[in-house]
C-alpha cells in the first residue's frame, strides 16, 4: 500500500513541476495580456493578464494534488480492507491523464504567447 501511495503522490507532483517550469523560466518573455482562450479554427477570441493565467494554470494543476489527497486518505483509511486494485488503477490513471492534460494545457499557453506583441495575433499552429 505505501509503494501505491508513493506512487500516486509522485504523478500530482510531477505534474505541477511541469505545469509551473514553463512559467518560471519564459515570465519575462510572456505578454502583459495572453491569449486564453481561442476558436474552433484556433485564433485567439480571448484573454486574460499573465498573472490570472498563471493563477488559474496553477490552480487547475491542484486540482489533481486535490485529487490524490482524496485518494490517498481513502486508501489509508481502508487499509485494513484488501483494496481493489482495479479501483486503485483507475483513480491512478485518473489522476494521471488528468493532470497530464492540464499540464498540456498549461505548457501549450506559455508556448504560443511566448515573445507574442498582442494576444490577438496568438493563434494555435497545430489547426
Amino acid at each position: 500500500m505505501k509503494r501505491n501511495v508513493l506512487l500516486a503522490a509522485t504523478v500530482p507532483l510531477l505534474v505541477i513541476a511541469f505545469s509551473m517550469l514553463p512559467w518560471l523560466i519564459w515570465w519575462d518573455q510572456l505578454p502583459d495580456q495572453m491569449a486564453t482562450h481561442w476558436d474552433l479554427l484556433g485564433r485567439a477570441n480571448g484573454s486574460n493578464s499573465r498573472i490570472v493565467a498563471l493563477v488559474t494554470s496553477m490552480t487547475l494543476a491542484s486540482v489533481v494534488v486535490i485529487g490524490w489527497c482524496g485518494y490517498a486518505v481513502r486508501r489509508l483509511l481502508r487499509r485494513s480492507e484488501p483494496a481493489s486494485s482495479e479501483d486503485a488503477d483507475f483513480w491512478f490513471a485518473a489522476l494521471g491523464f488528468s493532470g497530464g492534460v492540464l499540464a498540456a494545457i498549461s505548457v501549450g499557453t506559455v508556448w504560443v504567447n511566448g515573445n507574442a506583441s498582442s494576444w490577438r495575433k496568438v493563434d494555435l499552429p497545430l489547426w
